[in-house]
């Protein structure tokens, strides 16, 4: 048997049976109250290909994946594994007022579904490294109100590192010359402010406008966006993935326009 099969076939032995995050009773009363507060039955990380229960010492330079048991009775749940850097001291997921994400894969699950999200590159900097629920945080508010901790999103997390990192190019921003053609771009808007949260005509029509400007969509193409919080735009062919970013995020009702590659989750061009 080859050792990635082996790694496999530990991974689901741990997660079915050993490193569980909650016990049989707390799982099934978070089922029952419908809040899922903590949506994973277990979860275990592989840093470089060897298996940990948890991020606290993760190395500099590392390469981390996730592997996750999603609640049975959940609802589908959005799950990120992200790095960040830090360029002054130690990172802090509750205080680094700019997150500086590096690298970062997320997805949605549906409940009782053994998933894997991965991989991401830690710097070999002064870094943090987090599995958390929901969607990526570039920015805290001046006072962290929005931190994944205290919003009762932070699963696990670590920190390494003893140099600072240099500042990263502007967020939402690709290298000079680079274009990027991904399957989708993925826009969330800030709560309450979307088009179809607010039924609102004129506002569909004019984040169509934008995304026919940003080669997401054709002219004349119809644009719905279902509730929620993450809207698919697929690229019309031939589109730059760095100015539909860039146009998309200009829109004041839009929090985030992230690329998702097929089999990889989101993940920010780089």
């Amino acid at each position: 048997m080859s050792s990635l099969r082996r790694l496999r076939h530990l991974v689901w032995a741990l997660l079915c049976g050993v490193v569980l995050s909650l016990s049989t009773g707390e799982q099934k009363a978070d089922a029952q109250s419908g809040n899922c507060a903590t949506p994973l039955s277990g979860f275990i990380f592989s840093v470089n290909n060897t298996l940990v229960s948890n991020l606290r010492n993760v190395p500099p330079g590392a390469t981390v994946y996730a592997h996750f048991l999603i609640a049975s009775g959940c609802p589908t749940t959005q799950i990120t594994l992200v790095t960040n850097a830090s360029t002054n001291g130690p990172f802090n997921y509750d205080t680094a007022i700019i997150q500086n994400d590096v690298d970062y894969k997320s997805g949605l699950f549906d409940p009782g579904v053994v998933g894997q999200m991965g991989p991401i590159q830690v710097p070999n900097c002064s870094f943090g490294v987090a599995l958390v629920r929901g969607s990526v945080l570039h920015r805290l508010a001046p006072d962290g109100s929005n931190s994944y901790g205290k919003q009762g999103k932070l699963i696990d997390s670590g920190t390494g590192g003893s140099t600072n990192c240099p500042p990263p190019p502007p967020p939402n921003q690709c290298l000079a010359g680079q274009s990027f053609l991904p399957d989708q771009l993925n826009v969330g808007f800030k709560p309450g402010q979307s088009p179809a949260e607010t039924n609102d005509p004129a506002k569909l029509r004019a984040f169509q406008n934008v995304a026919v400007q940003a080669g997401t969509v054709s002219v004349g193409q119809p644009l719905i966006l279902p509730s929620g919080n993450i809207y698919p735009l697929n690229l019309v062919a031939g589109s730059d993935l760095c100015s539909a970013i860039t146009l998309l995020t200009a829109v004041p009702s839009v929090q985030f326009a992230e690329a998702n590659f097929s089999g990889g989750g989101l993940s920010r061009p780089r």
